[in-house]
């Protein structure tokens, strides 16, 4: 539009506003982000070329299997059906409803959506049940409801039904146009009235979302994968995933009702081709030129006025063309630029929702008033002539600058179907966001229907307000009012400006509670006399609009009665002190404020249930349950009041602790007239009368013990003294009109719910003199259900008496307390109630804000909803699985020598096999053959005594071999019987031996269990019953103790040996490390688990005329059985269970198919075999099938395991189908097939589940054995059925196994399965979904198990992960090990106990949790050890793990622990890697330390040095430059802990200005000017991942001197470096000053030298030398601590104070006593120091953290670099002072003889120092000496003076510049320093451990023993 034509704006009638949107497009799951995409010309579409040239073009959407279903009111199973088009279709209407407040529209609202033919139902749902009959849509309710759930005819009526949208609700369907043709439907609703709002939306989501293709000309499909509208490469488009929503109204609605608008709609238009074009599928220019016409024309609106198009821009090489064709014609006379793009190229081609991703984008352009880039593109399209069109496409942003945008939208569809639509800028709103009020205190309701999405969505919102303004606040706060739902789920914050709502959001909790049945009934208590103070109400009056009111109403009264307004009364200071004294004013002015506060109340919305008062307050319940008016009770209350002022300070009233009858005998007691006035509480009464009977009462209740309390009350209320008032009043209230109550009044006279009488002047005179019954009020308020009581007062008076009355029956709320927060308090009690479930309403602007861009929208808990691709029949052989047996080779064998192994054989009793044993002890060294029941002193013949042996059964054993055993040997192939008891007995025989041991001994051995089995085939090499129940449950135990070494070998024969012929397997075989080896005919065969090869697509129907029995069959798996049985119409179907009556879903399932019944028996017990029995010889049963779907799951670890855990497991999985079976044989029933739903548990094991893998092995192998008059015997060890049976809401437990590597199958698959079997012989198969590889790292022993399926695999293109031990040495610095750790623990926590989706990957959202509130059980705990053990060496206790309070703590150790240098050295040579540490990386220990300490935000130093020459800015900055560019070190920074060198000249310019001129500026100022700039360093020092961590600024102080400020952090800079800095910075000054060239020094050496010889020296010399300090620390048990130590694990720098004392001529006497005897100073006070210390800890024995200067090597002294450390320095402390000294120095110069030792070392050595964080300080005793201080004064140089920071400046310029980081990791930390002959001690202590005091005595200390040595110095110096 050009700048003379005027803008004719849409008529409120005809103008459509867009008041919501809502957008799930591909990289965008907002509104917000998706403009930021835009904007930012970000490709949301992958692209990936496979090798065959196949392209893999991605634009997705991510999640769609997961959708809240409970949040839309689904169950699961439809939640499963739906297509993922309603679930995206559903969420963003609710967003939209929620953006556009229409979920509160009174007025109808229309829903016209349109989606994509639903491939989910086509290849996932309807493709389930396609093999199993040909029935139509309609013909089963189970296919109608999946035709519902998926198909898009029901779309908009199903938003209709679960958003209650009232009005027309219509599928609108025209392809690719589908978006504008529903936008143009709604827009025709709206207009004839058929709905007052509209919900439009469109979505395309195909599964799978996206398919390989090659490309192919001619074909739509872009020839790269990259969609490039309008670009000469174009050549096609990629079609992707989406779906929007918008809410639309008529624009006069819109303005009327306050909406946000978005933009207008000025019109759309709609066609189709018809018949004139070259097919149905392709496209005409006239068609689309006559649309756009159209639109515009409807519109008002000419070409000239189009400031951009969004065009449909597929890229194809037919559709561009043609629509810029159709473009041109109908802009031809256009003359000037418009602007033309497509979003396509960003989120590809949407299809039914490509037209609402264009409108979309036109509506943020047309709000924004920006155009985005368009993307993949590059230059204009030959083809299509653009050049000679008004139209450019712009590859940049664009900003329009005319005021009204108007902007096109053309969509087109297949088949002819067109549509364009005109949409503009938005009218400004009336109300302005700076019309809000900015400093109002708001309460801020958050609610969710979950309590994780409540947490999420007040994280989302407390984020979300960190990133806006402050102004931002009162819009955040009008949106969550008017735009947000209210659910179950609730909590609140109040605050008055942003910063105070973040803080409020970060400090809510969210414990778990459920939220109240119903809505709080609340009751409104007012309290009595005694809570006036002047200013009551205040707070309320000032912020309350509704209390000022309603308290301005009383004005009149007020002014006749006291002359003032109410405000007055109460708020002016001049009077407002009578409120506290002049009960004539006090009374009548507190009904005033109680009733003003009761109506604010009740402005919330809130109706009481019951309404009382105490004693004054009554009259204020009275008022506003309606028996008088305000002015009624006002005038009452001052005629009262006036007559009790006329009885002056005749009486008293005083508080007794007891209750009714305590008061009356007291009073019984004391003469004179006392009434009770008061019963407030069961230890709360009131007692009224006369001064001198109180003063009596109170004497005689404090001899009988009773607390008595005088109240400040000089009139006696309700007693005998106010009887001559009585008349009077009543004559005064007889002249007042009174009504009955219209509210709920408890009255305190009667304590009962009141009616008629209230309204009688005789009541309200017995009010004034009977006794307050409040107890009785509060419980008959209590009675009629109140469950919150809000006191009204100007104090809280009351609730305290009521909380002692309620308890829990009530929640207390005092709606003031007396204060200057009384409106906070206010809002607090709405804030309760609302959480509470009270429907409060909240105060808020009548006009609607607009909503903030990017306002968290809800928070949906979305959890996997969603049935896989069904498989064919051959394909289910992929998760069909058998064991077979394989030859075990000599090379699976260890081969180490049995000679010297000590062996115990433990036989069940004498009855041995002479010479097996004889062999065996031959040729084992030591061999023991033990009896058991001689050993135990138990009978041979007693079988049942030798079965339950327990652990401490053993003790006697292990207590003869206490020095260990090498292997035992249990001999069990003597068992009598291959039944359950047995097998029960000899399961707890074994867990018992090898429980005995773990405890009780020392050594762990190898246990081999010893089994025969009878040979019944040929080929069978299957273990018996009992050993292979043995075998199953070992699985499992060895998953929960993987370092337990046992072996099973089973020997199958047909009789027992009486030779030696099973001698040499028991002798070899246990060195092969199986689990399990059979021999057979002298060959050894181990079991292997391969995948069958056969697949049978044979179908199996269910013979109709059979009978079937399901043990266990009312699960979930079960139901699913029947359903498949019921549809082959089976007539007689029954259901074992062992609960008397059948469960909801049971019932349900029987009322379906009456030919289902169900039997409560247990087959396990003698009862329910007789009891079945009797049943069976009557029932009408045909051919029988049997399904045993029984099973016992509880989940225990082999720790705890009992006989009757395995007792029960048995009885439920395998004594109940024997029992079945075997009375179906004793009568003589036809048995067709026993199935056995066994478990993958038997075969895989299963932390947690050794009882129910034993019972389920022990079926595997009954399986023909025990059941020989079967016709088939089918037992299939199934896997996790994802949909069904205990697991299928247990989605964590489900997420816990997957990550484990057992997926889950479909129910259909399972049921598929069963058909397969049932159609072929007898056997036993397993059906699982596992991934074999991450099954095997569960246990060495699964591992072998599932060695084929690993090669099986190892050609599929499938690549696994590094170890984290990997991972962790491929670490260059901490910061990398702390992020890998971080990232093993999430990952190992979530696939132990399953995090919730918010917490995957977010350490930071764990790490304060301990391992409880984590969800850990014990069995998780077992496995987290178990992996502890395997990924780090790591040897821990389950205690251990439990005495962790947080995830931290485990962090923390483990950072510490993989440090080491023995576990990287370790782990190094077992991966055959090379570890980052110590590659010529050059980075040192030192700076590892730093790292860590700086990202710590400690050891921070700016320092002042004195340069003594006139200021040259010039030689500054040229003599810097040459030092830096010398040193390679001060151009080094560390991202992700790397080093990185910079040019000299980046580091300069980085350093920012470097100079600042002070010249002419006053002393004071200078001072002040330097302090100030000394801070700003401070604060911008940079981290070592962004920049050097040093700078330096120079300041011209216009004297013979200038000051050079250095800051540092340790990381380029030790004490020493800054001397040899600073020489160099003054030799190059006095070359510059002196004209003379500067020449650059080339040093031989660096420091990236010293960091690779400290690298070489851990990796090859440490592992010596770490010898010596072992012996060094032996001594010592841990460091040295102080008191309230808080551990070494991490360290933390603590707040620090100092105490400062100076010793003179203390450096020149230690000076010459050091040189005399060949010591330090430092050797002597540091030995002093220890002295002192060991006086105060009360130990001789300490270790001292001494900053060492690390400079050992002579050819380093003149290299700067970081060389100190704090060095753990051991001392003794002795009694004669010079062999102290002397030994310090000697310990201290044996120390010095390891240079390239850097104390971190220590810690993986010495065990003092184990599990220190590396970063330590070894001590919480610490001392150094200062070494900043430098003078250097020497030809060729100039003068450079170093002001010492740790000690004082106290004059001069630097008397500001005293930067000292109060922080210290020691407790307790002396710095020395020497000031010329003196030496001062700087006493750094913790604050809040140790006191000034305290440290003060520990100085005074220390100085005594100082001037002891220097006694002894000077004594010695005189002789």
């Amino acid at each position: 539009m050009h700048d003379h034509e005027e803008y004719q704006g849409p008529s409120d009638e005809s103008g459509i506003a867009i008041v919501g949107m809502s957008c799930r497009f591909p990289g965008a799951t907002s509104i917000h982000q998706y403009w930021q995409n835009l904007m930012n010309g970000v490709e949301s579409v992958h692209v990936e070329t496979d090798a065959d040239g196949q392209i893999r073009a991605r634009a997705e959407l991510s999640g769609i299997e997961d959708f809240d279903y409970g949040f839309f009111g689904f169950n699961y199973k439809e939640a499963q059906l739906l297509d993922p088009q309603h679930r995206v279709l559903l969420e963003c209407a609710w967003e939209v409803l929620e953006d556009a407040s229409l979920h509160a529209q009174t007025g109808s609202v229309g829903v016209f959506c349109g989606a994509g033919p639903s491939s989910y139902f086509i290849n996932n749902v309807y493709g389930l049940r396609a093999r199993d009959s040909a029935c139509g849509l309609y013909q089963s309710s189970e296919a109608l409801a999946q035709f519902m759930a998926t198909d898009k005819e029901f779309l908009a009526s199903r938003i209709a039904y679960k958003l209650n949208c009232c009005g027309p609700a219509v599928n609108v369907q025209a392809a690719c146009a589908t978006s504008l043709f529903g936008i143009q439907a709604a827009i025709q609703a709206l207009l004839l009235r058929e709905c007052d709002a509209a919900l439009v939306g469109a979505a395309a989501v195909s599964v799978p979302q996206s398919i390989p293709y090659y490309f192919e000309p001619g074909m739509p499909f872009s020839a790269d994968g990259h969609c490039r509208p309008f670009d000469a490469k174009a050549s096609g488009t990629v079609f992707g995933s989406g779906a929007a929503v918008v809410g639309l109204k008529r624009l006069g609605d819109a303005l009327a009702d306050g909406d946000q608008i978005h933009a207008v709609i000025r019109s759309v238009a709609t066609n189709n081709d018809g018949a004139h074009r070259a097919g149905m599928s392709a496209p005409s220019v006239a068609g689309q030129a006559r649309v756009i016409r159209e639109a515009l024309d409807i519109a008002g609106v000419g070409p000239e006025q189009v400031s951009y198009v969004e065009a449909h821009g597929t890229a194809t090489p037919i559709g561009d063309p043609i629509e810029i064709k159709a473009l041109a014609n109908v802009f031809a006379s256009r003359d000037h630029t418009c602007f033309l793009g497509s979003v396509k190229g960003n989120i590809g081609h949407l299809g039914w929702a490509a037209g609402m991703a264009g409108l979309i984008k036109a509506v943020l352009i047309a709000r924004h008033k920006v155009i985005p880039p368009t993307l993949n593109f590059e230059q204009y399209n030959p083809q299509l002539y653009i050049e000679e069109t008004p139209f450019t496409v712009n590859r940049q942003q664009v900003v329009i600058t005319t005021p009204h945008v108007i902007v096109g939208v053309s969509s087109f569809g297949l088949g002819g179907n067109n549509s364009h639509l005109i949409v503009e800028t938005a009218p400004a709103p009336k109300v302005a966001s700076s019309s809000l009020d900015h400093k109002r205190l708001c309460l801020i309701p958050v609610s969710a229907r979950e309590r994780v999405g409540l947490q999420q969505l007040c994280t989302g919102y407390r984020q979300f307000l960190e990133a806006q303004t402050d102004d931002s606040f009162p819009l955040f706060v009008a949106n969550l009012l008017h735009s947000r739902s209210l659910f179950e789920q609730r909590t609140y914050v109040i605050a008055s400006h942003r910063r105070e709502a973040i803080d409020a959001l970060a400090g809510l909790t969210f414990d778990a509670w459920s939220p109240a049945a119903t809505a709080p009934r609340v009751g409104l208590m007012f309290s009595g006399q005694g809570g006036e103070h002047r200013d009551m109400g205040r707070e309320l009056y000032t912020h309350e609009a509704l209390f000022k009111a309603e308290l301005d109403a009383f004005d009149p009264v007020c002014q006749g009665v006291f002359g003032a307004s109410a405000a007055n009364l109460l708020f002016d200071p001049l009077i407002n002190g009578k409120i506290e004294e002049d009960i004539a004013r006090s009374q009548p002015m507190t009904f005033a404020v109680q009733v003003a506060m009761a109506r604010l109340f009740l402005s919330s919305g809130i109706g009481p249930v019951a309404l009382f008062g105490h004693s004054l307050g009554e009259y204020a319940a009275a008022c506003v349950a309606g028996v008088f008016t305000a002015e009624q009770g006002f005038r009452m209350l001052v005629q009262r009041s006036r007559l009790l002022d006329s009885l002056g300070d005749i009486g008293a009233m005083v508080v007794l602790g007891g209750d009714h009858d305590c008061a009356s005998r007291l009073i019984e007691r004391t003469p004179g007239g006392l009434s009770i006035a008061a019963l407030n509480a069961v230890n709360n009464t009131a007692v009224s009368g006369t001064l001198e009977a109180v003063e009596l009462l109170l004497k005689i209740a404090d001899a009988a013990g009773v607390s008595a309390t005088r109240l400040t009350i000089s009139r006696p209320g309700h007693s005998s003294l106010l009887d001559p008032l009585l008349d009077r009043f009543e004559a005064y209230l007889d002249s007042v009109e009174l009504s009955p109550p219209v509210r709920p009044f408890i009255s305190t006279v009667t304590g009962t719910l009141a009616g008629d009488e209230v309204a009688t002047s005789h009541y309200w005179r017995r009010q004034l003199r009977e006794t307050v019954s409040f107890r009785a009020s509060v419980a008959a308020a209590l009675d009629l259900g109140c469950t919150h009581l809000v006191e009204i007062g100007p104090k809280a008076m009351l609730s305290g008496l009521v909380l002692s009355e309620a308890g829990d029956r009530s929640s207390v709320l005092p709606m003031a307390r007396g204060g200057q927060r009384d409106h906070r308090q206010y809002l607090t009690v709405l804030g309760e109630l609302f959480q509470a479930g009270a429907d409060v309403h909240v105060p808020a602007t009548q006009e609607r804000a607009p909503i903030l861009a990017g306002l968290p929208t809800y928070p949906f808990q979305r959890v996997r909803c969603w049935i896989e691709t069904p498989e064919p029949a051959h394909a289910l052989a992929e998760h069909t699985y058998q064991t077979v047996w394989q030859s075990l080779t000599v090379e699976r064998m260890d081969s180490y020598s049995t000679a010297g192994q000590k062996v115990l054989f433990l036989a069940p009793n004498e009855a041995v096999n002479e010479a097996e044993t004889r062999y065996l002890k031959n040729t084992f060294g030591q061999f023991h053959c033990v009896a058991l029941n001689r050993f135990m002193g138990i009978d041979a013949s007693s079988r049942e005594a030798l079965d339950v042996i327990a652990e401490q059964d053993f003790d006697g054993m292990w207590r003869e071999y206490v020095d260990g055993v090498d292997r035992v040997y249990l001999d069990l192939r003597q068992l009598p019987n291959n039944d359950v008891s047995t097998a029960v007995s000899t399961c707890a025989r074994v867990l018992s031996l090898l429980r005995s041991v773990l405890d009780g001994h020392d050594r762990r051995p190898q246990f081999c269990l010893l089994f025969t089995t009878a040979a019944i085939r040929d080929e069978g090499m299957s273990l018996n019953p009992v050993a292979n129940s043995v075998l199953g449950m070992l699985r499992s135990v060895l998953i929960e103790e993987p370092d337990w070494r046992v072996t099973v070998l089973n020997f199958i024969r047909e009789q027992s040996p009486t030779g030696i012929e099973d001698a040499s397997p028991i002798v070899l075989l246990p060195l092969t490390d199986e689990l399990v080896v059979t021999v057979r005919q002298a060959q050894a065969f181990v079991p292997r688990l391969v995948r069958t090869r056969d697949s049978n697509d044979a179908r199996y129907s269910f013979p109709a005329d059979h009978s079937y029995l399901l043990i266990g069959g009312a699960g979930g798996i079960g139901r699913q059985l029947i359903e498949s049985l019921c549809v082959d119409q089976i007539r007689c179907i029954h259901v074992i269970g062992r609960s008397a009556l059948p469960g909801e879903a049971m019932q349900a399932l029987m009322i379906r198919y009456p030919s289902v019944r169900y039997l409560g028996l247990d087959l396990s017990s003698d009862s329910g075999r007789d009891e079945c029995a009797n049943w069976l010889q009557c029932a009408a049963i045909g051919k029988v099938t049997i399904f045993n779907l029984a099973v016992d799951l509880h989940d225990q670890l082999s720790s705890e395991v009992q006989v009757a855990d395995l007792q029960r497991s048995f009885e439920a999985k395998c004594t109940s189908v024997l029992t079945l079976y075997q009375l179906l044989c004793d009568q003589g029933r036809a048995i067709e097939c026993v199935f056995n739903f066994s478990s993958a548990t038997s075969i895989l094991g299963n932390g947690g589940q050794s009882t129910y893998g034993a019972a389920s092995a022990f079926l595997d192998a009954a399986h023909e054995s025990l059941f020989p008059r079967a016709s088939r015997v089918l037992t299939v060890n199934w896997g996790v059925w994802g949909d069904a049976g205990t697991l299928r809401d247990n989605h964590q437990r489900m997420q816990v196994l997957k990550a484990s590597g057992l997926n889950s199958h479909s129910s259909e698959q399972g049921l598929l399965v069963i058909r397969q079997l049932l159609a072929g012989p007898s056997r036993i198969a397993g059906f699982m979904n596992i991934d074999a590889k991450v099954l095997g790292d569960r246990s060495r022993v699964c591992a072998q198990f599932l060695e084929q399926l690993v090669t099986d695999d190892s050609n599929k293109d499938r690549t696994r992960p590094a170890s984290v031990s990997a991972r962790l040495l491929e670490c260059a610095n901490e910061t990398q090990v702390v992020s890998v750790l971080e990232t093993w623990l999430v990952a190992t926590i979530d696939s132990l106990v399953g995090l919730e989706a918010s917490s995957r990957g977010r350490y930071d959202k764990i790490k304060e949790f301990g391992f409880k509130a984590l969800g850990f059980d014990s069995l998780a705990l077992v496995q987290l050890k178990n992996a502890l053990v395997t990924q780090f060496d790591l040897q821990w206790t389950i205690k251990h793990l439990n005495s962790m309070q947080a995830l931290s703590e485990l962090h923390a150790v483990l950072v510490s622990h993989v440090s080491q240098p023995a576990w990287r050295a370790n782990h190094c040579e077992r991966n055959g890697s090379v570890d980052m540490y110590v590659q010529d990386t050059a980075v040192s220990l030192q700076q590892m330390r730093w790292i860590s300490l700086i990202g710590k935000d400690y050891g921070l130093r700016v320092i002042p040095y004195l340069i003594y020459c006139r200021f040259d800015a010039e030689h500054c900055r040229n003599a810097l430059f040459q030092v830096v560019d010398e040193h390679r070190l001060l151009r080094t920074f560390f991202p992700q802990g790397q080093p990185t060198v910079r040019t000299t000249a980046e580091v300069l310019q980085d350093f920012g200005a470097l100079f600042t001129d002070l010249s002419s500026q006053t002393a004071t100022d200078k001072t002040q000017q330097i302090a100030a700039r000394v801070q700003a360093m401070a604060q911008a020092l940079p981290k070592p991942e962004d920049n050097v961590t040093w700078a330096i600024h120079f300041i011209d102080v216009g004297e013979p001197f200038f000051i050079a400020l250095i800051g540092v952090q340790h990381l380029e800079f030790d004490g020493k470096s800054l001397t040899l800095l600073f020489d160099r910075f003054g030799e190059c000054l006095h070359h510059l000053a002196e004209h003379q060239p500067l020449n650059r020094i080339d040093h031989d050496i660096g420091y990236a030298d010293y960091a690779r010889r400290q690298q070489q020296y851990l990796n090859q010399q440490w592992a010596i030398d770490a010898g010596f300090f072992k012996g060094l620390y032996n001594a010592f048990e841990g460091p040295t601590v102080l008191s309230a130590h808080p551990g070494f694990t991490s360290i933390a720098a603590c707040s620090s104070s100092r105490y400062s004392v100076e010793v003179a001529d203390a450096n020149r006497i230690l000076s010459e006593l050091a040189e005399r005897h060949g010591f330090s100073v430092f050797n002597a006070i540091l030995y002093v120091y220890a002295k002192t210390m060991a006086d105060i800890i009360g130990c001789d024995q300490l270790i001292i953290s001494a900053i060492n200067s690390g400079r050992g090597l002579s050819e380093f002294n003149n290299v700067i670099g970081p060389f100190t450390s704090p060095l753990p320095v051991p001392i003794t402390v002795h009694h004669d002072w010079l062999s102290g000294i002397s030994m310090v120095a000697r310990t201290l110069e044996a120390i010095q003889g390891y240079p390239l030792m850097h104390p971190s070392m220590l810690i993986g050595e010495v065990s003092a120092f184990s599990g220190m964080a590396h970063d330590t300080y070894f001590s919480d005793v610490g001392i150094n000496f200062l070494n900043y201080r430098h003078t250097a004064e020497a030809p060729g140089k100039v003068r450079i003076e170093g002001v010492e920071i740790l000690g004082p400046v106290s004059e001069g310029l630097l008397s500001g510049a005293n930067v000292e980081d109060m922080r210290r990791v020691p407790g307790l930390h002396l710095v020395v320093e020497i000031n010329g002959v003196d030496l001062r001690f700087h006493f750094w202590f913790h604050t809040q451990r140790f006191s000034t005091a305290e440290v003060e005595d520990w100085g005074h200390r220390m100085v005594q023993h100082l001037n002891q040595l220097l006694s002894l110095a000077r004594t010695t110096d005189e002789h």
